[in-house]
């Protein structure tokens, strides 16, 4: 018995020192690593349509993001992005992640990340010309469809300035959520020079009460014609939480919801030292919550222009308007339509 608790003791150790070992060896890593700190600072005033008992008609906020990237090694990089925001004056631990690279078009990421679906997902809030996320983006984030996981992707992103790159990009993933939500995510695109065309599958699992299984699919299309730059997306996806709460209620069927959307901008560039460019844009989309009643639908309609005093400098103006329809009247409602205005500066 002696002789197996010796064994035991000397095997423990041993553990202790080889994950201590480990531990040291990330650690020196890090000290000695090249850190890249990125982020943007923004203030501004929202007006809003909608009663009080939702909120207050406008508001004044401000928000900033931080994040540092990590050059570990030659083929090891990582990301943290902290953010914050005047709604609650917290800072909040957005991402964490871990890039590995050793092989041309195959890169492992793990970590807290933005689930690959969707156009809207593939753009950083501070590049995007929308103030807010579009109507579809948000309804797709309360049906799991969008936001951020804990999540396992390999991957490969095309990059236009590489002579060499691939002309496609791929993305697989392997994703839990830190609620009762799991899943797997694809998509594909195909770069050409002028345009970008993917397509997408988003097979969800959500365990909560006796549990559903949903699936979304998207196809898009983007054109880059130097002074013009339009896109549409189309997105399919079933709805799990209408199902959970029909199925809780004894109907097991399927609700199926649709969304289409348009997103075109231009920019123009101007000799004044002031404003060295302006860029307007228009996003048009609709979203059909249950295909089975497309009486019952929202159309969204942002007007918006972005005005440059600096590359990373920028003035943002943004007119929201919802219509909201559903399939016992006639009339459109626009409630929590707004304007928006925001002075935001990127480093």
């Amino acid at each position: 018995m002696q002789f197996y608790a010796s064994i035991f003791y000397i095997v423990n150790n041993a553990m202790k020192c080889f994950l201590y070992s480990v531990i040291f060896f990330f650690m020196t890593q890090v000290l000695f690593a090249q850190v890249d700190f990125s982020g943007y600072g923004a203030s501004g005033y929202k007006w809003y349509d909608r009663s009080f008992v939702n909120g207050y008609h406008n508001k004044v906020y401000y928000e900033g993001k931080l994040q540092a990237d990590i050059t570990v090694t030659k083929h090891v990089d990582a990301q943290i992005d902290l953010r914050g925001h005047s709604d609650d004056n917290t800072v909040e631990f957005r991402e964490f992640s871990a890039k590995f690279d050793y092989f041309k078009g195959f890169k492992i990421k793990i970590g807290h990340l933005r689930k690959p679906f969707g156009l809207d997902q593939f753009v950083d809030k501070d590049e995007r010309d929308l103030v807010d996320d579009s109507y579809i983006h948000r309804e797709l984030d309360e049906r799991g469809y969008a936001g951020r996981a804990v999540m396992l992707m390999v991957y490969h992103k095309y990059k236009k300035k590489d002579e060499n790159s691939l002309p496609y990009s791929y993305y697989v993933s392997l994703y839990k959520d830190n609620s009762l939500a799991y899943g797997a995510i694809g998509r594909f695109e195909y770069n050409a020079d002028s345009f970008i065309a993917g397509s997408g599958v988003f097979l969800q699992h959500n365990s909560a009460g006796a549990g559903v299984t949903t699936l979304a699919t998207s196809a898009d299309i983007s054109f880059d014609f130097g002074w013009y730059l339009p896109s549409v997306e189309v997105i399919y996806a079933q709805d799990p939480i209408e199902e959970l709460q029909r199925k809780a209620s004894g109907f097991d069927e399927k609700v199926n919801t649709l969304g289409i959307k348009s997103h075109h901008k231009t920019i123009f560039d101007t000799d004044s030292d002031v404003i060295t460019s302006v860029q307007p844009f228009l996003t048009v989309g609709s979203f059909f919550p249950d295909l089975k009643t497309t009486r019952t639908y929202t159309i969204q309609t942002v007007i918006g222009v972005n005005v440059y005093f600096e590359p990373e400098v920028r003035l943002r103006l943004n007119g929201d308007l919802l219509l909201h329809k559903d399939k016992y009247t006639s009339k459109y409602y626009t409630n929590d339509s707004r304007v928006t205005i925001e002075v935001q500066v990127r480093f």
